[in-house]
């Protein structure tokens, strides 16, 4: 399904539908898409990045088409993101202007790595709420509010939070017969107020950002919604799904840096009228992931785990007492990135992996709460050849030379190294060991 944004660098959701009883629970979804993954054979149609993403609140399964490298996001019964798409894809519709910006928004977003959830910002559909409140706030309005206008009742169940959910789904779908808006700012323009809206004119300690109430010259009280909220806490309503906020997970960091990119990207346009320099000058050659991991997760259980996907560096947090801490996985570009992504929910010691793209601005936010030390993958196979080689050396008859026979740093060296290679919990090490990898500072 489409919900009319798409780029030539947008992904493809496909959603597999079931009408039998019992097919809505996320278990079932699970199980439809573990047949998937499992029974069919995917490589030979021409997909690869078989990556499992089942503990999401909506279970998919993500492949990537060999000849396209088109991203394929496939889920079962997400009736509710069909509706969705449908809703924006509507409004596209309408008026050409709001696919237009949507657009610019989305790639100016995606460029200074802002559209993440997970590292504390507004995902890419936060950001196209944005941009539909946004053109219906302004006056005259650029779009109705197709919620409003619709009076057929459009019900949607939904299990995504434990129960039984009916959410009302309801929008005016045929435009054709809506006149077209009085407004008739261009496009340029229009950016350029988005990024003034959303920096000096919208309350974000107060109001909500919520489609589905939105009325021209209007505002929307954050309290009068479903979701608590309190002042500091940004408020973007999803329009159907009235328990989701998808500013819920913006960080301090996150909404600081989202408001000074827009306040810079306002002074960019009113200064320039480009908007090629709003976005980054050079482009990224630093490739993120994070996981949380467990306290008998060790740096050697990562190294090993990610070498094969030409893993550059391991950010690895120092231990602090918490039962579960972030380690960050650095690549050197980003097919190697989706690549190791492929290791989602499987497991390394006690730990599953939970693998979420992120960015260097992540990186530096933990780095203000966390201690971390920097493992060079070069660094540690070198380590590792050398050990190797002097462990070749101390081998005769067929054996190996006892602990009693070598110094004590080749035993810890060799010790260690044999844990990192049958996976084993290495001892505790002596007073001072030699590392197998270097510490950068």
């Amino acid at each position: 399904f489409s919900n009319g944004f798409k780029t030539g660098t947008s992904d493809l959701d496909v959603v597999f539908t079931s009408h039998k009883s019992g097919d809505g629970g996320s278990d079932r979804a699970v199980s439809i898409l573990q047949k998937f993954a499992e029974n069919l054979p995917l490589k030979d149609l021409g997909f690869t990045n078989i990556t499992k993403i089942f503990q999401a609140s909506v279970p998919l399964l993500k492949l990537t088409d060999v000849d396209s490298q088109i991203e394929v996001d496939l889920c079962v019964n997400n009736e509710l993101g069909v509706r969705n798409s449908l809703l924006l894809n509507t409004y596209c519709k309408y008026d050409r202007r709001v696919l237009h910006l949507g657009r610019l928004v989305k790639e100016w977003a995606k460029k200074h790595e802002l559209a993440s959830s997970t590292d504390g910002c507004l995902n890419s559909y936060a950001y196209m709420l944005l941009v539909v409140f946004f053109l219906q706030s302004v006056q005259p309005p650029v779009v109705p509010n197709l919620q409003m206008l619709e009076q057929e009742s459009f019900l949607v169940p939904d299990r995504k939070w434990g129960g039984e959910d009916y959410w009302e789904t309801k929008f005016k779908m045929h435009v054709d017969d809506l006149g077209p808006s009085s407004n008739k700012t261009p496009i340029g323009d229009l950016l350029i107020n988005f990024f003034q809206f959303y920096t000096r004119d919208f309350d974000w300690r107060r109001h909500a950002v919520s489609m589905r109430r939105q009325e021209a010259g209007k505002a929307v009280d954050k309290n009068s919604l479903v979701l608590p909220a309190n002042e500091d806490q940004w408020y973007v309503e999803d329009p159907f799904d009235l328990k989701h906020n998808l500013a819920g997970k913006c960080t301090r960091a996150g909404k600081k840096r989202i408001l000074d990119e827009m306040k810079n990207a306002l002074l960019v346009l009113q200064q320039t009228g480009r908007f090629t320099k709003c976005l980054p000058q050079i482009p990224s050659t630093e490739f993120y992931m994070k996981c949380r991991i467990s306290q008998n997760v060790q740096p050697p259980d990562l190294l090993e785990a990610f070498e094969e996907f030409d893993l550059v560096k391991l950010h690895f947090p120092k231990p602090d007492g918490s039962t579960r801490m972030q380690a960050f996985l650095q690549f050197g570009d980003a097919a190697s990135r989706r690549k190791a992504h492929t290791k989602n929910e499987k497991y390394i010691c006690d730990c599953q992996l939970q693998l979420h793209y992120s960015s260097q601005h992540s990186l530096a936010e933990a780095l203000t709460q966390c201690q971390f030390s920097t493992y060079e993958m070069a660094s540690y196979k070198m380590q590792r050849q050398v050990l190797e080689a002097r462990m070749k050396e101390s081998q005769y008859n067929g054996g190996i030379m006892k602990d009693m026979d070598m110094p004590q740093d080749m035993a810890a060296q060799l010790a260690f190294q044999n844990a990192a290679i049958f996976g084993k919990v290495p001892p505790p090490p002596p007073p001072q060991p030699v590392m197998m990898w270097e510490e950068q500072k």
